[in-house]
């Protein structure tokens, strides 16, 4: 699904409704909560970044193209933490993330990316960065080998604190 903030730009404003439209796709379409994923661009990249960051009970990966700053230094929404704020360890972590950002980028600042994974890589978290040379705020999607990746990494990825459903742990079970 897309979704779109209701001004110009997404706000801290709009999470009530995001919150509300995610609730409703669930009721009414066949969703496995295990796999909802979060993608966004631009001020889109910064809103995924914030709003997966406190909804990480929502979301089993966050992905940003070349969005803005957030600080991941405190402690996040909706997760279990171990000592120090930290997760209990990255097999535990909920949400996993990828970066996407062009080191030309004129609009968004590459620095905004390079400090979200280093604070990240800090609490335990696990992330792909994928910095691309020579790209500029939409350079980054002229590489669709970047998106195939990301694509890959999303489908690979389930939400690591719903529990399997009755038909997945016998199909895991049949597997053994």
């Amino acid at each position: 699904m897309g979704g779109k903030s209701k001004g110009a730009g997404w706000a801290t404003s709009d999470d009530k409704d995001l919150l509300a439209w995610i609730a409703w796709a669930k009721e009414t379409y066949p969703i496995d909560p295990r796999r909802v994923h979060i993608i966004g661009m631009s001020n889109g990249g910064w809103m995924v970044k914030r709003f997966g960051w406190e909804h990480q009970d929502l979301f089993a990966s966050v992905s940003t193209y070349c969005g803005g700053g957030v600080d991941f230094s405190g402690s996040p929404g909706n997760t279990k933490l171990g000592k120090a704020g930290t997760p209990m360890g990255p097999a535990e972590t909920k949400t996993e993330w990828y970066f996407i950002h062009g080191d030309a980028d004129k609009e968004v600042g590459v620095d905004s990316s390079r400090r979200a994974i280093e604070q990240l890589k800090d609490k335990g978290y696990r992330y792909v960065y994928r910095e691309i040379d020579g790209a500029d705020h939409g350079g980054i999607l002229r590489f669709p080998e970047v998106a195939d990746d990301n694509f890959r990494f999303i489908h690979a990825l389930r939400h690591k604190e719903i529990a399997l459903t009755k038909d997945e742990r016998t199909e895991l079970s049949s597997a053994a």
